[in-house]
This record gives C-alpha cells, structure tokens and sequence, in this order.
C-alpha cells in the first residue's frame, strides 16, 4: 500500500527525443522534488522545483484525468526531427504531447517544457509539429 502511494505521489515526464536530440525523463513528485536523467550519459540528477510550479503541474494532471483519454490530433513528424512527449501518472498515460488537441493537453504540455527548462534541460521551449492536413471533403 505505501509504494501504491508513493508511485501515485509521482507523475513523469518522458521527451522520446528524435534522432538528432537527445530525450529526456524526469520523475517529479508533489515535494517538488525531482530526477532528471537526460540520456545523454551522464548519471540521473535529483533538482528541486519552484513549488507553484510543481502544484501547476500536479493541478494540471488532475484536470486532465483520465491522461489516457486526453484527446490528440495528427500531426508530421519529420523521421529525424520527430519526437514525442508524453506525462505518465497513475498507471496512465497521456497520448503525445505535442499532437495535444484542446486547452488541457495544451497547458500540459506548456507546464512539462517549463519543468524541463526549469530542470535545465536543453531545447526545453514548447516545440510544435506541423499538423497533418485535414482529410478531404467528399
């Protein structure tokens, strides 16, 4: 029961990077406290968070729930440049964060490059991909 609550106290945040960034995995929980390993070699790092941060982003999370029902729209992704975002929490996880639909996915996302710009990681500015174009009319 208590690791039931402590993995509910943790949501992480899984940048799949693409063949020309690095990813990154950071693992906050509702301390503020939070690992970051960077995939690049070098060993995880435990930083604090600014606490209206961390309480946004657990906020944020719980207004989304349930994350795997988040809705996502399609969008190009460059085979070298392409990457995905995704928060998982609670055994769920949202779909790609950076095809998000709708203000919650999208606040999400803001508040998840926030966190990893915060955590120093780099490219950490909200990236875009280019939505697919819509199907058409017939």
């Amino acid at each position: 029961m208590l690791a039931a609550a402590l993995l509910a106290a943790r949501a992480v945040i899984v940048d799949s990077g693409s063949t020309n960034t690095l990813g990154y995995t950071i693992a906050v929980d509702r301390s503020g406290f939070a690992v970051v390993d960077p995939e690049n070699g070098s060993p995880p790092r435990r930083v604090m968070l600014a606490p209206n941060l961390v309480a946004r982003f657990f906020a944020a999370i719980e207004s989304a729930a349930p994350l795997d029902a988040l809705p996502a729209r399609a969008c190009g992704k460059s085979k070298s440049f392409g990457y995905s975002i995704v928060v998982r929490y609670n055994g769920a996880t949202t779909p790609d964060l950076t095809c998000a639909a709708g203000k919650t996915g999208a606040a999400l996302a803001q508040i998840a490059a926030e966190i990893a710009k915060s955590a120093n990681l780099r490219d950490a500015a909200p990236r875009h991909e280019v939505p697919a174009p819509a199907p058409a009319a017939t």
